[in-house]
């Protein structure tokens, strides 16, 4: 549940920030804030999720030292390694990237991406500034650094019977939370002139879960007990690590299967370094220098990142 908290936490700092946010801006604007679009604000965006990354690992850190009695920065690993290394991960990270891109070559990559709308003259340095820098790091810390072990402890231990309680508790208070919250978004997307056709639906499908929760989670940790008789524990948990971290990416790819499978393969080979090395400092640099590549091939075909008319994928 550790992980489940630790998200949760996140996801609120989040909400709170980009709400402080608009709300210091309107304050700073004198209530006037024109058409100014806080989703479309690339910049604002980029300080809501530093705070809400900044806040969540806080809380990480408070909660591994309080629970375990343990050092969250050693927990992921952080320590020295040899310069060579770092230089020879750097160079892997930059190849991995030059191959995604050559083999999307050969899939059905969509022409537009919801990611295309945040590059632009004026916030695309920022962009690169935080993609090759603080997104890696924010990333590696969450899904190698907290994900990935607590899937190979479940994959390794399977749920006690203390922890199966407490997860359909989990079920059912979020199904019950879902329920407003679906209300709350069809009510904006209704004054915005978006209507929602399946509010309801989605609410049967939260309180269906909650139904289920039992029986799948049962499903789930005899699935994981199955796997532990012919499979080391770190295989499908790094497996599943991938594929979260491709999820994650879904939005700004529209979900779109192949993109979001490479993205998914990449992951899957970050966190095998991490389980390599027991540190997420081998899979920031590859993280970072693969973003680097990205940043680097864009600023060409843009021209100085000022050209946006056809963007490469």
């Amino acid at each position: 549940m550790d992980i489940v908290f630790i998200t949760l936490f996140t996801g609120l700092i989040f909400l709170l920030t980009l709400i402080g946010g608009v709300l210091l801006t309107a304050l700073l604007q004198r209530g006037s804030l024109d058409q100014w679009q806080p989703f479309g604000d690339v910049r604002f965006l980029l300080l809501v999720q530093t705070a809400g990354f900044i806040g969540g690992l806080a809380f990480a850190g408070l909660w591994i030292s309080s629970m375990y009695g343990a050092s969250f920065w050693k927990a992921l690993g952080l320590r020295r390694f040899p310069f060579g290394l770092l230089i020879a991960l750097g160079m892997a990270g930059a190849v991995l990237s030059i191959f995604v891109q050559a083999a999307q070559k050969y899939l059905p990559i969509p022409k537009t991406l919801p990611i295309d709308r945040v590059f632009n003259p004026h916030d695309t340095w920022a962009l690169a500034i935080y993609g090759t820098i603080l997104a890696p790091f924010f990333e590696e810390c969450y899904f190698r650094g907290l994900l990935y072990p607590s899937l190979r402890r479940f994959f390794r231990e399977g749920f006690s019977a203390a922890e199966l309680r407490d997860w359909r508790r989990f079920f059912w208070i979020a199904a019950a939370a879902f329920v407003p919250l679906t209300g709350i978004l069809a009510l904006y997307r209704y004054l915005r002139a978006e209507p929602w056709r399946y509010p309801l639906t989605a609410c049967l499908l939260a309180l269906l879960a909650g139904l289920l929760a039992d029986p799948l989670l049962r499903l789930w940790s005899a699935v994981a007990s199955g796997l532990r008789d012919w499979i080391r524990p770190e295989y499908p948990a790094m497996v599943l690590t991938g594929l979260a971290f491709g999820v994650a990416h879904g939005d700004q790819l529209g979900f779109s299967w192949a993109p979001m499978l490479l993205i998914g393969v990449v992951g899957f080979i970050f966190t095998y370094a991490r389980e390599r090395t027991g540190s997420i400092v081998p899979s920031w640099i590859m993280h970072s220098c693969y973003n680097g590549i990205l940043f680097v091939l864009l600023f060409h075909f843009t021209k100085g990142f000022h050209d946006f008319s056809q963007l490469p994928h």
